[in-house]
């Protein structure tokens, strides 16, 4: 399934998806990156073209 959210398009196994650029009082290990939140379990994925597991669904984030 593919998600455009915002400036991103996602591609996951699953539409129970939130994508936040940014998080309060969150420090970014990646340079390139967002967070997705998937049923509730918030990580944060690099915007580099590959799948990523996110709460057992996978996740792949391009930027548009």
């Amino acid at each position: 399934m593919i998600l455009k959210l915002g400036n991103y398009e996602i591609y996951s196994d699953t539409k129970n998806i939130k994508l936040h650029e940014s998080l309060e009082g969150v420090k970014k290990e990646f340079k390139n990156s967002v967070f997705i939140e998937v049923a509730g379990v918030i990580e944060e994925v690099p915007v580099d073209g590959r799948f990523y597991i996110v709460n057992n669904c996978y996740v792949k984030v391009k930027r548009l």
